[in-house]
């Protein structure tokens, strides 16, 4: 997952230059969610996907939710 994570932020998407000062301030983090355990659930994500994730990220819509394969 964090190969994933760290592809996905480092990706070079046409729609995340469009917008790049969008996260200006840290966001404090809430009492409600400090405590918060991630839990492992067993999904796996396939290792081609991790490979392909560049070219998934330059094709996808810069609004997932109006897109209805992304959906």
């Amino acid at each position: 997952v964090t190969i994933a994570c760290d592809a996905v932020l480092s990706s070079k998407s046409p729609y995340r230059k469009q917008d790049p000062d969008t996260w200006e301030n840290e966001l404090p983090v809430s009492k409600y969610a400090n405590n918060l355990t991630q839990l492992d659930n067993g999904v796996r994500i396939p290792p081609r996907y991790v490979g392909n994730l560049p070219r998934i990220f330059d094709y996808s819509p810069l609004d997932p939710t109006q897109d209805f394969n992304t959906q």
